[in-house]
């Protein structure tokens, strides 16, 4: 893995180290949650050989990406759009062999219950029995989720109450659904851990060329992927970024510091969409390119596409992947927190909680009691 900022912003001259330090990211990579995930899936019927994964931003992102970038020798779908026409054609491909598993740390997410109770209805209709195809991940909160599968025997592992979704990559969240797809994840718990001691210093430079690119007033930061086994990594990446940090008040109770929004690209895709505006718009962009060490096209057009954004004097760094694998992926998800983490304790921002969503779910509850 290689870290290579182009057209640099003066770096941030502070000790990451402390930081870092007080960080329980490390921690997170718990061999007990290894062990609930497997008892979890254990406990999948054999005739059963498709996955669905149903939840919202934090509850599934971690697991696609992970799936999406380390392949699968068994399918998995991830469903969360509640859009009725989408939702339609998805449950007309439940037959005998699918299985879902639903995950909510709550258990009351109102969009994880509309899609259920579809479920719940085409299970029926085919004379299908719920706990035979659906397993939940929850906390044990005796709430809507955990009372469902307690009342109705479903299979259940308990979603850590301590680990915020965002923060639940390497928790039952994540690890269970790659299990289930043959994935190796043991691997990429003991990369994380390990990155988390001997990668330290990766997530500083990070941390400082984020910091450094908002004290040149840069808000805007342009993930680019080269891969598309990496899209969703850096959608996870956007997740983590802004419901962290996007804070109203620091920790002194004071303004927090402005912080930039991210936007994904897609490789090539977006070459013949955005970069005509980024190359000659207004431009308060920074530019983080990820790509694979492979050679071809892919890999030359990204090099191509910072050649040319050099030449105008862009600030972009890129991280350059040995390979697309477990061992690697555990590693870039441990230093992308770690790197996340250290800009929260320099900002002085609770890294933890997003208030800023709660209006929205407050005014939705409010319409659904009316009607």
């Amino acid at each position: 893995m290689q870290w290579t900022p182009t057209n640099n912003p003066s770096p941030i001259n502070i000790d990451f180290a402390p930081i870092l330090e007080e960080s329980t990211f490390a921690f997170l990579a718990n061999q007990d949650y290894l062990e609930a995930s497997k008892d979890f899936i254990a406990n999948i019927p054999d005739t059963i050989n498709q996955l669905v994964v149903v939840g919202m931003g934090g509850s599934f992102m971690a697991a696609k990406a992970i799936y999406e970038a380390c392949g699968s020798e068994r399918p998995i779908d991830f469903w969360n759009s509640i859009d009725d026409h989408t939702l339609s054609r998805k449950l007309d491909q439940i037959n005998p062999s699918t299985y879902f598993m639903i995950i909510s740390k709550s258990g009351t997410t109102t969009e994880t219950h509309y899609i259920l109770k579809n479920i719940l209805y085409k299970l029926d209709a085919l004379g299908l029995k719920s706990e035979k195809h659906i397993g939940i991940i929850t906390e044990s909160n005796n709430k809507d989720l955990h009372r469902m599968a307690i009342d109705r025997g479903l299979n259940f592992c308990e979603h850590p109450k301590e680990i915020g979704g965002r923060f639940s990559v390497f928790s039952p969240v994540a690890i269970a659904p790659c299990l289930f797809a043959g994935i190796d994840m043991a691997t990429l718990l003991a990369s994380a851990k390990a990155a988390a001691k001997e990668d330290s210093d990766l997530a500083a430079q990070i941390a400082s060329y984020l910091i450094a690119t908002q004290k040149k007033e840069l808000y805007l930061q342009v993930l680019w992927p080269y891969s598309d086994q990496v899209i969703t990594f850096c959608d996870w990446w956007a997740q983590l970024w802004s419901e962290s940090l996007g804070k109203a008040e620091n920790l002194d109770g004071k303004k927090a510091a402005r912080i930039s929004i991210p936007l994904v690209c897609k490789s090539s895709i977006d070459q013949h969409s955005l970069l005509q505006h980024f190359m000659e718009g207004e431009n308060q962009n920074f530019y983080l390119f990820i790509k694979t060490a492979e050679d071809n096209l892919l890999n030359m057009q990204c090099d191509a596409n910072r050649e040319a954004m050099q030449s105008k004097g862009f600030k972009q760094a890129c991280l350059e992947l040995e390979e697309i694998s477990e061992k690697e992926m555990g590693k870039v998800f441990q230093i992308f927190m770690m790197a996340m983490y250290a800009c929260a304790q320099y900002y002085r921002i609770d890294p933890y909680g997003q208030p800023g969503v709660e209006l929205g779910k407050k005014i939705l509850k409010q319409k659904l009691q009316e009607t």
